[in-house]
């Protein structure tokens, strides 16, 4: 019986470097056991091995077409009996491959202090999870370095391959049977694969932005060809077999058919727990990920979605624990609570002013959200709740671009996927490639965004002004966020852009001379706040906003030649979609209500109509009425929150304003105050959330008993595990 999946078109292969060049970086075939001690360092500026670790080197497995492919194994040397085992399926190389956290200015956000050398790019690090109870499993893939074939990207046979890993891997001795997967990137990608195949001994997966539908998300993001990427990420990949030749393939066969389809992974076939985590700055893989997630029909799913780039994400010590967390639960049979963690949460943004961290939701979009519509106008360049008279606004088609705007004067949060309707003309042209983002600009017309590179590291606190020039100029669609983004091009509008929806490949419709034609065009998710006195600005041009800032990467090519006309008003209502909290935009663990902006607003699914801004009410934080006994709270208490990785000394300001308790915490290094929220008294017991801002900014719930002028109890960090003790002391009444 024919596979949904197989390929029924001949695939181009084009060859690989040769192993021995010594831009891939392979250390030779060196088959059999070593151990490496305790205190060894594997790479300069890499922090030492803290276990004695076995490591297995160049494993032949069989794969059930007879290929051979090769895999390095680590394990706890002082291991009692057989552990379960996390495998990273790439083939970048085993551990410090043709590519590398070095190959990216300012390691993209990764110290080498962070990861031992033994890891593979974008995967676990043996150093970390050995000593947790895990074998690492690192192998080259198909075609990969010294492996057999012939090197695959991101399709249905990388799915057969690692399930025929997993089985091997759980039938060896030194495994309890239990298999999970994890990584990022290409890591995330395969084991949408892998998973779809339903291996039964792989008991867990963790895709860490890894986009499953990579014709649609990817190589024709929006009807747009584009392999440029590919081409660069593999210009050093080594095989002795070749490398499947993606860019030759995208000309010769632009329109969908079964060689893409086998680039579609069968999510809706996975039946294991699945942890999904994207960010919101991360460009390559934002909507592939979101799209696999949404097509996820198991039970047992999570998703989290950050604020800043997924490699510093990824190795975060603390998400590297709920990661942990993840698996022991799954693969150790531990009761840790794991189920209790939120099926999703979110950051939410609010460049210039405090993000709100792991914000506890059912799902994504929350139900909370609602669709409003607005017109935009091309004679003024505003949008408006209220259909404008017809106008047009043009721009030059090879360089230029229009923009439009709406000022708020309340605060709203706008969380969930923006959709543009946008009617144009291509004047000059049978094509046009629109590119379009919503960015948000400060009471003086700035744009505001978030730096992705952690400036808490200290390797890059002393660089940071380095790093803000390359985030707001070259490097600005890697290492900035500032707001969601979307692409079409005219002549594919039929296709589907939302990754919610079930895809629609379109084939070629080129425009006609003065045709005006509708794209829908749905942006990148987003979460993110705007206030009293900011402005969105929608900006439609013809130049890619978001190019991958690759040196040797080839551009887009474009069918941009003379104006693109945008209209407006009358017969065609180009309008931008906005998904609006109307319910709390600020959730706090208990009961109470929270001022979202739109109070006041009609929920619209009406081209015509749209919500009121009004100008008198602001977000706050719901207050309660002050026990008498509260009043022993009031005033400034110095606080010691002491971690495993050190301490933070924050001053917080009690006091009881109108006959409601409020609290104010400040960091005394920079002054930066953090409201407490849901602050609650109940006997002597003090409890309140509040931002966080080491060793990662999240919102944290604290758990205080108090006695006369002093406090004592516990800090739970957003959703993890890892306590803090507190200790605190009144200096002021």
């Amino acid at each position: 019986m024919k596979r949904e999946d197989e390929i029924n078109i001949p695939v181009i292969y084009r060859e690989g470097l040769d192993v021995s060049n010594p831009d891939v970086h392979y250390p030779g075939f060196q088959p059999g056991r070593t151990v490496i001690k305790a205190g060894t360092v594997v790479k300069e500026g890499a922090p030492a091995i803290t276990h004695d670790l076995l490591l297995d080197r160049d494993v032949a497995v069989q794969l059930r077409d007879g290929t051979i492919i090769y895999t390095d194994v680590y394990r706890p040397a002082d291991a009692a009996g057989p552990l379960p085992a996390i495998i990273g399926w790439s083939p970048y190389g085993k551990r410090d491959g043709f590519i590398t956290f070095d190959n990216f200015p300012f390691r993209s956000g990764v110290p080498q202090r962070l990861i031992s050398g033994l890891d593979k790019f974008e995967g676990i690090d043996p150093n970390w999870w050995c000593p947790q109870g895990y074998v690492v499993v690192s192998p080259d893939a198909r075609g990969a370095y010294r492996s057999d074939g012939k090197t695959q990207i991101w399709n249905a046979q990388e799915g057969k391959d690692g399930a025929d890993l997993v089985e091997w891997v759980a039938v060896q001795s030194w495994c309890n049977g239990k298999v999970g997967m994890a990584g990022t990137s290409w890591l995330g990608i395969a084991q949408w694969f892998v998973a779809a195949e339903r291996p039964p001994h792989l008991a867990a997966i963790a895709p860490w932005e890894g986009m499953a539908d990579a014709y649609r998300f990817c190589f024709f993001d929006g009807g747009i060809p584009y392999a440029g990427f590919i081409n660069w990420l593999l210009g050093n990949a080594p095989s002795e077999g070749g490398i499947e030749d993606v860019a030759t393939m995208l000309d010769k066969y632009p329109e969908f058919n079964s060689y893409w389809a086998a680039k579609r992974a069968a999510v809706e076939k996975i039946n294991i727990p699945t942890y999904v985590v994207q960010s919101w700055g991360g460009k390559l893989h934002h909507k592939g990920t979101m799209e696999g997630w949404h097509r996820l029909t198991v039970e047992d799913r999570w998703l989290r979605l950050n604020n800043g780039l997924e490699w510093p994400d990824f190795y975060n010590n603390v998400y590297q624990e709920d990661l942990r967390r993840f698996f022991d639960y799954f693969l150790r049979g531990e009761d840790n609570g794991w189920r209790d963690t939120p099926r999703v949460r979110l950051t939410v943004c609010d460049f210039g002013n405090r993000d709100l961290f792991d914000r506890a939701e059912n799902e994504f979009p929350p139900a909370r959200t609602k669709d409003y519509v607005f017109h935009l106008d091309g004679a003024t360049g505003r949008m408006a709740e209220h259909a404008p008279a017809a106008a047009q606004a043009a721009y030059d088609a090879e360089s230029g671009q229009t923009a439009f705007e709406i000022t708020f004067d309340k605060t709203t949060e706008l969380t969930g996927y923006v959709q543009a309707h946008l009617w144009i003309e291509a004047d000059g042209s049978d094509d046009a490639d629109i590119f379009v983002k919503l960015v948000k600009l400060d009471s003086n017309g700035e744009v505001l965004g978030r730096v992705l590179i952690p400036k808490d590291e200290p390797e890059y606190e002393k660089e940071w002004d380095d790093i803000v020039e390359l985030a707001e100029g070259f490097g600005r669609a890697g290492f900035l966020y500032d707001g969601p983004w979307g692409r079409m091009r005219a002549s594919r509008r039929s296709m589907t852009t939302d990754p919610r929806k079930q895809p629609v490949y379109a084939s070629e419709q080129r425009l006609s001379k003065g045709e005006v034609v509708e794209l829908v065009i749905t942006f990148s998710a987003t979460a993110m706040l705007v206030h009293p006195g900011e402005t969105l600005r929608l900006i439609i041009s013809g130049t890619n906003l978001t190019p991958f800032a690759f040196p040797g990467a080839a551009p887009l090519t474009l069918r941009n030649t003379g104006r693109h006309v945008i209209h407006t008003g009358g017969e065609y209502p180009t309008r931008l979609i906005l998904p609006l909290m109307t319910a709390p935009s600020v959730i706090v663990p208990k009961a109470g209500s929270v001022q979202s902006g739109l109070d006041n607003a009609a929920e619209t699914s009406d081209s015509t109509a749209g919500p009121g801004l009004a100008a008198e009410s602001t977000i706050e934080y719901a207050s309660r009425p002050v026990p008498q006994t509260a009043l022993s709270v009031e005033g400034t208490w110095d606080f010691t929150i002491k971690t495993p990785i050190g301490k933070q000394h924050p001053v917080i300001e009690f006091s009881t304003v109108g006959g409601m308790l409020k609290g104010i915490s400040r960091n005394p290094a920079n002054g930066e105050e953090t409201p407490l929220v849901d602050l609650q008294l109940d006997g002597n017991r003090l409890t309140w959330s509040q931002t966080v801002t080491q060793p990662i900014r999240t919102n944290s719930r604290f758990d205080m008993i108090l006695d006369g002028d002093s406090m004592t109890g516990k800090v739970k960090v957003g959703a993890m595990p890892m306590k803090a003790e507190v200790t605190a002391k009144r200096h002021t009444k």
